[in-house]
């Protein structure tokens, strides 16, 4: 079939929405005595077909093949994400060394570096641009920053940056701490805001490049 043809005059179709747009009266080339308005019960089929296929896949959040992240993805499962960045293992002395430097650490801290001691690399820009330090980069946030500015969060690690260090993501390690185990934004310029309530949602929001991981106006609790 070929395609639109159209005549003059303009004619709107018999259409009350469409007289309203005065659009022209358009054949198929071939049939001209098909206006074009015609087909739109066939239009109408097609896309009831096309929308019948892609239902169960808009349902279950996999149409182009990509599972979406769920709330309840485990650390384990979501490090599958990471997988082409990632470095190998950490070993048990230096998970042992990092809480001798700053503190305890949350287990899926410790479960995450025990599969990957950080990323070679930033992870891609539509996943944040964020590089996951390895735990030998680690350094407390007042040698990066103001201590002034982040007074309790002087001496928690820095654990990843954004964009080769236009910002970082600090872990509370203090397990006195009402905030242990929150990944808080640093920027030293403004105060501390959280990134993610547990390092879990912070590699869930890296992934998924969520607008919490950016620089804005409220501070942390």
């Amino acid at each position: 079939m070929g395609g639109l043809v159209s005549t003059s005059p303009w004619r709107a179709p018999p259409n009350k929405l469409l007289q309203q747009t005065a659009a022209p009266r358009c054949y198929l080339k071939g049939q001209s005595s098909r206006p074009w308005w015609s087909t739109t019960g066939s239009v109408v089929a097609t896309c009831s077909v096309l929308l019948s296929w892609m239902r169960p896949q808009l349902n279950s959040g996999t149409l182009g093949g990509r599972r979406p992240l769920a709330m309840t993805d485990s650390i384990e499962a979501l490090i599958v994400g990471l997988r082409a960045l990632a470095n190998p293992p950490a070993s048990a002395e230096t998970l042992r060394r990092a809480r001798s430097d700053f503190g305890e650490l949350p287990e899926e801290v410790r479960l995450f570096y025990e599969h990957m001691d950080g990323t070679r690399e930033m992870t891609p820009v539509e996943q944040a641009a964020i590089r996951f330090w390895p735990i030998s980069e680690w350094k407390p946030v007042a040698r990066e920053t103001s201590p002034e500015l982040y007074p309790q969060l002087a001496s928690a690690p820095l654990v990843a940056d954004h964009m080769i260090d236009s910002w970082w993501y600090a872990l509370d390690c203090s397990p006195t701490s009402r905030t242990f185990g929150v990944v808080f934004l640093v920027d030293g310029a403004r105060p501390a805001v959280s990134a993610a309530p547990s390092f879990t949602d912070f590699v869930r929001a890296v992934l998924s490049d969520d607008w919490s991981l950016y620089p804005r106006a409220t501070s942390a609790p």
